[in-house]
């Protein structure tokens, strides 16, 4: 099944690059042996320092160059990932990370492949009931403006073939974490609609950046109709909801990871797995720098003990 998904991120010189380290060596321990990961990093930016083309190296990332569209046209820096979505893939299936993500444990990731769009509803489920499902329409209507797109037929018809209150007939999913097969025309139809989002007359900018890529989500999933599928949490966990919950861990800011008791102590576990390696997954900052997030020097050197319950795996090239 390895060689049939490709999972990428993005990343750039500076903190995409921290992160980005600890996104490739998670999961390059936690997914399927063989798996291809991919890097992307947009041609205008300078390379990458060496320690992070030696991570990437060990853990057999191949770095890819790519040229930003979205950015310079809208100023919308997140239209990176919508970008990418539409590069070319030597496989059936490609899974999106935000590079703000670690990988927990293993993973199967065959329910990733299941439809032509697979994602997380950032509400938590797909069908609300009751005074849920009226506020989570509320809130459909007045975020993605849905008669600003010419989606009021899809309300419309919902509300006639169900009972009232009722939910949107598609979800708001969270653009974290973002399956798709690569041969559908789920990558144009995002950069569509995205950009339809942005363009949009009369829609506040506060509604525009940073959420249009998740708006058109939802828009598209509407057009895919049944071609849609919805992930549970575990795959694109909040640092809300904590780790212990998570396949992937969406921790959002670096700060979050220190903030978390597991959180941190999986930054340095894996930091010190690695360093026997020659690997620096740290970088400029040290184990000392690390230690005052602790509470106690026992929690730290527990942390570090951690170390050794994954055994490091070298690259499939090596």
């Amino acid at each position: 099944m390895s060689d049939k998904v490709t999972y990428y991120f993005i990343v750039q010189p500076g903190n995409l690059s921290f992160r980005g380290r600890f996104l490739a060596a998670t999961l390059r321990e936690n997914a399927p042996a063989g798996s291809r990961i991919e890097a992307f990093v947009p041609d205008t930016d300078d390379q990458l320092d060496d320690n992070t083309l030696r991570t990437f190296a060990y853990f057999n990332v191949t770095l890819r160059r790519f040229s930003p569209r979205f950015w310079p046209r809208f100023d919308y820096p997140i239209g990176n990932k919508i970008d990418v979505a539409r590069q070319p893939f030597a496989t059936d299936y490609a899974v999106f990370l935000d590079t703000d993500i670690v990988v927990t444990r293993p993973f199967d990731p065959a329910c990733l492949m299941q439809a032509d769009l697979s994602a997380v509803p950032i509400m938590g489920a797909q069908v609300f009931t009751g005074w849920q499902a009226d506020r989570f329409t509320r809130r459909a209507q007045r975020w993605l403006k849905v008669e600003e797109f010419a989606l009021s037929d899809a309300l419309a018809t919902a509300r006639s073939q169900c009972p009232k209150p009722l939910g949107t007939p598609f979800p708001l999913f969270n653009s974290g974490v973002v399956a798709f097969r690569t041969g559908s025309r789920f990558a144009a139809r995002w950069a569509r609609r995205t950009a339809q989002v942005l363009d949009a007359k009369g829609l506040p900018e506060r509604m525009k950046r940073p959420f249009a890529d998740q708006a058109a989500l939802g828009l598209v999933a509407y057009e895919m109709r049944e071609r849609f599928a919805t992930l549970d949490r575990p795959w694109n966990a909040s640092f809300r909801s904590g780790i212990d919950d998570a396949i992937f861990w969406h921790y959002f800011r670096i700060f979050a990871l220190f903030q978390k008791k597991n959180g941190r102590a999986l930054l340095l576990a894996t930091h010190c797995r690695y360093t026997p390696e020659g690997l620096n997954l740290l970088g400029e900052m040290s184990e000392k720098d690390v230690a005052v997030f602790f509470d106690n020097a026992r929690e730290f050197q527990q942390a570090r003990a951690r170390a050794d319950q994954v055994v490091p795996q070298r690259s499939d090239s090596a």
